[in-house]
C-alpha cells in the first residue's frame, strides 16, 4: 500500500478540529457554556486558511525556483 500525500490544507484542518475540539470540550465541562463548542469552526477555518497559505507559498517556492519535475497530482 502507497503512502498518502496529505495537503497542508487537509492536515491544518484535521489538527484544528482536534484541538478545536479538545479546547471545546475542556471549556464546557468547566463552565456548562456550549457556545465554547464554536471553537471548532474557528479552529476548522483557522486551519485551512493557514494549510492554504501554506500550500501556496510552497507552489510559489517551487515555481520560482525552476523545479518542473514530473510530479503531477494526477493519479496514474
Amino acid at each position: 500500500m502507497r503512502g498518502r500525500n496529505y495537503s497542508y490544507a487537509q492536515v491544518g484542518m484535521l489538527l484544528a478540529i482536534f484541538v478545536g475540539g479538545g479546547l471545546a470540550t475542556i471549556l464546557y465541562a468547566t463552565t456548562g457554556e456550549i457556545a465554547y463548542f464554536g471553537l471548532i469552526g474557528v479552529g476548522l477555518a483557522l486551519g485551512l486558511s493557514l494549510g492554504a497559505g501554506f500550500e501556496r507559498t510552497k507552489a510559489r517556492h517551487e515555481s520560482s525556483s525552476g523545479e518542473r519535475g514530473g510530479t503531477s497530482n494526477v493519479p496514474q
